[in-house]
């Protein structure tokens, strides 16, 4: 099957890019804690390991966001990979106390038990390190208060700041947000209007107040963001939209969203979101278990059919124009599994 290269928003593909080869330098890094095998499956659970390969190339990183928190296990696997002296991973965050529901809550891809000590390693010495979780249920952001923070030690209390309020694309106002208690979420502002997910339909709502990210950047003083995940139920494309600036002045040097089949995604295609994203200088791929599929340089038509019948999928991008991106991105080339085009 040929790439469909009729979209001018692609740029060409080096000859690594769509059929990497490996090179001394990187047969020399030691993955044996990736278990990486060759399996082309994508699907929506897709391990954390591609934020530990992040993490190869930017242990420094201090600046995190984490757009649609829900119970905070994403966060939690950032601190296990970024700051594991403090001894916070999604497998205890869920023991302590995270479970809100009959018989507790993991996660829809069983995200509490998301914990690898045997990736554990000495930290660098990291300074001002924040991460920032957003999510608009009330019932979520309380509840994290109440009984998450308040088994966390101190350090883990400076570090981990939890905001009650939505994300889209334009900052300001209010917006119409269910109070839900799972990751059953979304924001109701941008695109709201459209068809929402079954559990959002009958779900008690709130208003929320809305901001953007290139807003919130400018509000907290942060001069860049190491790593950004955005899962909001189908009005991630707003999300990215508000980041805009902030992408395109080299401050975000990854970010990680979700395409899944409901509300703006019914109307814009995974390629809208991949030839934006390129345009801003950033590559992107479909994450799997084991394995990843290039996006941006390798598109294919078939990439689209995901959406028909649905799939949730997981997005990993990261910017070519930052300090390591190119780098990074050769990586990530080699864990590719383009000639397969596997889905689950």
């Amino acid at each position: 099957m040929s790439i469909d290269r009729s979209n001018h928003l692609f740029d060409p593909p080096r000859q690594t890019q769509c059929s990497p080869e490996f090179n001394d330098f990187y047969r020399s890094l030691d993955f044996s804690d990736f278990a990486l095998v060759n399996d082309a499956q994508v699907h929506l659970c897709s391990g954390s390991h591609w934020l530990r390969f992040f993490h190869l190339f930017y242990p420094e990183a201090n600046t995190f966001l984490d757009i649609g928190s829900n119970r905070g296990y994403w966060a939690a696997d950032v601190f296990a990979i970024w700051r594991p002296s403090l001894d916070l991973n999604p497998r205890n965050l869920f023991m302590n106390g995270t479970s809100i529901t009959q018989g507790g809550y993991c996660g829809w891809c069983g995200d509490c038990l998301s914990t690898d000590p045997s990736y554990y390693h000495d930290e660098l010495p990291i300074e001002n390190f924040k991460v920032f979780g957003f999510e608009g249920s009330r019932v979520l952001v309380n509840h994290w208060k109440k009984n998450t923070m308040s088994a966390m030690n101190d350090k883990v209390k400076r570090e981990w700041e939890m905001v009650h309020t939505a994300v889209s694309e334009q900052p300001g106002g209010t917006v119409m947000f269910p109070n839900g208690q799972d990751e059953k979420q979304s924001i109701g502002g941008e695109g709201g209007d459209k068809v929402l997910p079954p559990w959002e339909k009958s779900g008690a709502m709130i208003e929320v107040n809305n901001t953007n990210v290139d807003k919130f950047m400018k509000v907290k003083n942060l001069d860049h963001i190491d790593f950004m995940k955005i899962d909001v139920n189908g009005h991630d494309l707003s999300v990215l939209r508000g980041s805009k600036e902030s992408i395109m002045a080299n401050k975000v040097k990854g970010l990680l969203f979700e395409h899944c089949p409901f509300a703006e995604w019914l109307t814009n295609t995974m390629s809208d979101a991949v030839g934006m994203l390129n345009e801003w200088g950033m590559t992107c791929y479909m994450m799997g278990d084991k394995k990843l599929v290039r996006l941006t340089g390798c598109f294919l038509n078939l990439y689209n059919q995901a959406e028909d019948p649905p799939v949730t999928i997981n997005i990993m991008c990261i910017s070519r124009r930052v300090d390591r991106g190119e780098s990074l991105i050769e990586l990530f080339d080699i864990h590719t599994s383009n000639h397969l085009h596997g889905f689950l």
